[in-house]
């Protein structure tokens, strides 16, 4: 009995000596509450890693005041930066995953700032070379700014501009000297929501900005008005000419709209939604996507087009999906030609056709090319 006695208070002083070892050999443990949102089966594998610079520190940070923080989780391939948030009945929850921030083998450490009530708050993710900021903004968590010492840069952040301000390093703290006066801005919609940065896809010049960076053109008021919609980050949808899988598709039959640039949508026909889209700095796209992508509680408009007979095409012309850009060709047509006007465009008419397949095909020709009639001219 003595022995069991003996056994027992043995254990109960182990465990109560278990915390005391961990902050003496300076080795952290996931407070539980956090480590609970990882134990289901999705995160099987994963594990939080010590970080490089201090072996000891789990990589992860959890910012009182703010009831936020992340958590980085990796299985030896893929990095997965967590958001955690406390929701409003006193959980906590994962509210973001990003799969890009993380940069090279080097395990970031993670800092918060700053540490007092009532202020807004930045989490910080700072690698061997860069250093990442990210902070709520109309309800939304966002990279506000990043620093990359390897290119001598910094960057302040938003939805409609980025700010470049070179650097010079000094080989001591701090690690590099900005010049304000030299700043440059570009402007142009870029999605700096949490899930959708990438190192990949960040322009990491000026001139790569420029490059990449547009904005939304104006539509003629004779057309639908376009609503701008935020979609989930890092998708691609499938696009089409007209509404339906078996109509042409565009970009020999493998176009698709990015999620990370701007997206308009001018209304949605049978399960279907008209958008216009970037592609490149010179080139946007009108077509289709399913319209079920569209995020829940979107209003836009069904669409109706003008109930007019079969057109003529007077001379051969062609037919573009950018009337307001690059007017690349999706198809010629030759005089002749019967086709649908459903609306007009500006100096367009948009027009319905088919391929040499049959396939339904939707898009712009000049006005000049159609002599338009209507019932009522009894033609």
């Amino acid at each position: 009995m003595k022995k069991m006695l003996t056994l027992i208070l043995a254990l109960m002083l182990t465990m109560t000596m278990l915390p005391a070892l961990a902050e003496a050999t300076g080795v952290q443990q996931l407070p539980a509450e956090i480590a609970a949102l990882f134990d289901a089966p999705a995160w099987e594998g994963y594990d939080v890693p010590y970080t490089t610079e201090r072996p000891g520190q789990l990589a992860y940070v959890w910012d009182e005041y703010g009831d936020c923080g992340l958590v980085l989780m990796t299985n030896g391939k893929v990095d997965v930066l967590c958001l955690i948030e406390r929701t409003s009945t006193g959980g906590m929850r994962i509210t973001g995953r990003n799969y890009y921030a993380i940069r090279g083998d080097y395990v970031p450490g993670f800092d918060t700032t700053p540490d007092q009530p009532n202020s807004s708050v930045t989490l910080e993710v700072y690698g061997d070379d860069y250093l990442l900021c990210f902070s709520k903004a109309s309800g939304e968590w966002r990279i506000v700014s990043l620093y990359d010492y390897g290119a001598s840069y910094m960057a302040y952040i938003s939805s409609s501009r980025i700010r470049y301000i070179p650097g010079k390093a000094t080989g001591s703290e701090p690690r590099m000297i900005f010049d304000d006066a030299a700043a440059r801005n570009v402007y142009g919609v870029y999605d700096n929501r949490f899930a959708a940065f990438s190192w990949h896809s960040f322009p990491a010049s000026v001139s790569e900005a420029r490059a990449k960076l547009s904005n939304p053109p104006d539509t003629p008021s004779d057309f639908y008005s376009p609503v701008q919609v935020t979609l989930r980050a890092n998708e691609q949808y499938d696009v089409y000419s007209a509404p339906g899988r078996d109509s042409y598709r565009p970009a020999n039959g493998k176009a698709v709209m990015s999620t990370n640039d701007w997206v308009q949508i001018f209304g949605v026909e049978d399960g279907w939604a008209l958008v216009q889209y970037d592609i490149s700095s010179d080139q946007m796209r009108f077509g289709y996507v399913d319209a079920s992508v569209l995020p829940a509680g979107t209003r836009v408009q069904q669409l109706t087009w003008y109930d007019l007979p079969q057109q003529t095409i007077l001379r051969d012309v062609t037919v573009t999906d950018d009337p307001l850009e690059s007017g690349s060709s999706l198809i010629r047509l030759s005089a002749g030609v019967q086709v649908q006007v459903l609306s007009s465009f500006g100096q367009w008419y948009y027009i319905q056709t088919s391929d040499l397949y049959g396939r339904a095909l939707r898009g712009f020709v000049p006005q000049s090319c159609i002599d338009l009639v209507t019932w009522s001219d009894g033609k």
